[in-house]
């Protein structure tokens, strides 16, 4: 009763503020607001150019080398985004997986299946330049944001915090000066509800300010009454800028998730008449029994739940001391609670995580037309969080952990440099270096037939370094067609899982060879990029659920040997007509597992891969992954999406926009059985908008995933029933109205 309280107190906090939002607007309709008008109204002038930040300099994306995607603020509201989960919808390549609170995000084939707080991503998000380093802390961020950048490849010579795979970078839309911000609302299927609002302008001469907040509420999808959605978001930002030498902007987000989190539901499937049977549905709990007949596993159940805060701070102080020099300082702190119950393993898994990140990056660069462009940066982050969960292996055996210790300490100083050697000619070199600590203390326990065992202490503390580099060339082959050509290097430190020594294992490292054309054809009304890249993986961090010394179950993280990535990535725009738009985006990937060697406690029937002996004697074999296609790295993935535009005498519109999005099948996880193995599928969303003139007001009706196809986002095989796999899905068929009014 007492969490039913208090989670009820912050609810009505949470509506009540976002309520006071909304009330402003009433109060300001004689104010000129500012422009927050959507790409879509005027196509005339042809396709309209992306300003990315990626580079850590306002750049148009289309002269911008490093491979990203970009996703404004209207296309994410326009298709729901609300989460990481659904960015995937919209970016090739990119794919992300949840097991209760905990997202596992790719770029392609390369991420992190771990679940608790001994992993590092391989995809770096960060909020405004502040690295999160926890991702049950990023569903609560997605609201009102300016855009989304997803850079794939290595980073690092030009980021705070290093990753192998690439960069999630959530900007939120800034303070202005002018009166203004937007209101939306939206009701759907499954008694979904969300509301958000933003109001920004002056306070005072050369102070504004910015609040804005969010409510999303929906029940769960799955036959069981799990995967509902519960969240509540607010953010406040202030913006000081007494001369154009010098500004501020400090922010503080808030957020809180409840409700049941990402439940999961059976492979193979329980009822083939039927799409999303949750694993607690009484057909699920029957093959449950007809696979454990001697009722000795627990059967996944719907006390599931899922209570998580999370606390960003953050500042950007920008000083340019001299013309041509800039001086950034980013001081960032990032604070989590996580509490959830989830079956997603197959068995009761209870879990109480903390985190508390203080980080800070320097940057001094240029900032001009001169032929150099450069940039050098420091960067320091220090994470002490904790971990404690408790997990049933069957009725009779409970592994129960506690570490109260777990330190990530980083230090980094980085640069990069860009020279123009002609007019179209430009030379790239970047480098960094990387120290980073890690250190562990806590227990791990067996509980037999309710009686506890002598606890086992896991401790240790290991330090890795590394140098990285980036170098490569542009070239401008007419005014709007670059071709570039680039190679860089990654790093993610190694670091510990919860068992028993051995418990180690190392950092991974990623080299990529890219080279690629960005270019627009006929007076700017056709668009086409295409990069071209292969990767060479080494010591992949990979992670699964196996036997460690002494017997116990654990999530084991190993150095998968070596792996192959290597493909295309095409993305094409054409402006039809004045109101007509084709966009198709996609990605060719062909990527396999070199050398992918383990030793594990397991039987043929629980992987596909091939067996022999171990050379650990306390194991019973040696697996061979070698030759298998990377987890969640499909083949062919991509979107193809049409938008048609009705204008209206009185200078309103409506607009149509459908949209497919496909992928060829891929893995779940690293067992490879069949059942892991998903098929391909297409997913087609449509809405139908009514903008007024000036798109102050936007009223849109949309059906998501009409063909209601369940696809599977991660799998985990059960720890007790072989060839059981529990698996997590995308939403159903969607759908709702819209609206959203900007002043």
């Amino acid at each position: 009763m007492i969490k039913g309280r208090f989670v009820l107190r912050r609810t009505s906090v949470a509506f009540a503020s976002l309520g006071l939002l909304i009330a402003l607007p009433a109060h300001a309709q004689a104010v000129e607001g500012q422009d927050e008008s959507s790409s879509g109204a005027d196509q005339s002038n042809g396709i309209q150019d992306i300003v990315v930040t990626a580079s850590r300099r306002a750049v148009n994306v289309q002269r911008e080398s490093r491979q990203l995607s970009a996703v404004g603020g209207d296309e994410l509201s326009r298709n729901g985004v609300a989460d990481p989960a659904a960015l995937a919808n919209l970016v090739p390549g990119l794919t992300i997986g949840r097991s209760g609170p905990q997202f596992q995000i790719y770029i392609r084939g390369v991420g992190d299946r771990s679940v608790n707080a001994f992993g590092d991503p391989a995809v770096a998000p960060s909020l405004d330049g502040v690295y999160i380093p926890r991702s049950f802390t990023i569903p609560g961020l997605f609201f009102d944001l300016e855009r989304v950048e997803v850079v794939k490849g290595p980073q690092g010579t030009l980021y705070g915090r290093n990753a192998t795979a690439g960069a999630m970078n959530l900007i939120s839309a800034r303070p202005t000066e002018a009166l203004g911000g937007f209101v939306e609302m939206e009701a759907g299927n499954l008694q979904a509800m969300r509301a958000a609002a933003a109001v920004s302008g002056a306070i005072a001469p050369n102070l504004s300010v910015r609040a804005s907040g969010q409510v999303t509420t929906r029940d769960g999808y799955l036959s069981d009454g799990l995967s509902d959605e519960k969240m509540q978001s607010a953010r406040l930002q202030l913006m000081f800028q007494p001369s154009d030498k010098f500004s501020l902007r400090v922010g503080a987000t808030y957020a809180h998730q409840g409700g049941t989190g990402a439940a999961p539901v059976l492979l193979p499937q329980v009822d083939s008449s039927r799409s999303f049977v949750g694993a607690a549905d009484p057909a699920s709990i029957a093959r449950f029994n007809l696979l454990n007949p001697s009722n000795s596993l627990f059967r996944p159940g719907t006390d599931v739940y899922l209570d998580t805060d999370s606390w960003v701070l953050s500042a950007t102080a920008e000083w340019r001391p001299i013309d041509g020099i800039v001086l950034t300082v980013l001081p960032g702190y990032v604070h989590g609670t996580n509490r959830n119950r989830n079956y997603v393993p197959g068995i009761p898994y209870d879990q109480v995580q903390t985190s508390n990140q203080k980080s800070i990056e320097a940057r001094l660069s240029s900032d001009g037309s001169s032929a150099l462009q450069w940039v050098l940066g420091g960067y320091y982050s220090k994470e002490k969080s904790t971990d404690w969960s408790q997990f049933a292996i069957n009725r009779a055996v409970q592994i129960r952990r506690n570490f109260p210790t777990l330190d990530d300490e980083t230090w980094a100083v980085f640069g990069e440099g860009k020279l123009s050697l002609t007019d179209r000619l430009r030379a790239i070199g970047g480098v960094r270096y990387t120290y980073e600590t890690k250190k562990i203390d806590g227990t791990s326990q067996t509980i037999v037939g309710g009686n506890p065992t002598p606890a086992g202490r896991i401790f240790g503390d290991t330090s890795f370094d590394a140098v990285n580099y980036r170098a490569g060339v542009e070239y401008d082959a007419a005014d709007r067609v670059m071709l570039y050509a680039t190679v860089s290097t990654g790093f993610k430190a190694g670091g510990f899982f919860g068992a028993l020594p051995p418990n180690t294992y190392k950092p991974e490292r990623l080299t990529s060879y890219e080279a690629g054309v960005k270019s627009r054809f006929f007076d700017n009304h056709l668009q086409v990029n295409v990069d071209a890249f292969w990767w060479d993986y080494t010591d992949r961090q990979e992670s699964y659920i196996g036997i460690v010394t002494g017997g116990a179950t654990a999530n084991i993280t190993t150095n998968a040997g070596s792996a192959r990535i290597r493909g295309v990535d095409a993305s094409i725009m054409a402006l039809l007509t004045d109101n007509d738009r084709l966009t198709f985006d996609a990605e060719y990937l062909d990527s396999k597992y070199i050398d992918f060697v383990y030793d594990t406690n397991t039987t043929a029937a629980r992987t596909g891969c091939r067996l022999g002996a171990p050379s650990d004697p306390r194991l019973s074999a040696s697996v061979d992954c070698s030759g298998f296609q990377l987890v969640r790295a499909p083949k062919w993935s991509g979107r193809v999406s049409f938008q048609h535009n009705f204008p209206l005498a009185d200078g309103s519109r409506v607009s149509l926009l459908a949209q497919t999005r496909f992928s060829s099948p891929y893995w779940l996880a690293p067992d490879f059985i069949p059942v892991e193995r998903t098929k391909s599928y297409h997913v087609s969303d449509v809405s139908l908008a009514y903008l007024t003139a000036g798109e102050r007001l936007d009223v849109s009706a949309y059906v998501r995933n009409i063909e209601n196809k369940e696809v599977y986002t991660l799998g985990a095989q059960s720890s007790g029933i072989d060839g059981l796999v529990l698996a997590t899905t995308q939403l159903p068929r969607t759908y709702g109205v819209r609206l959203r009014y900007k002043y």
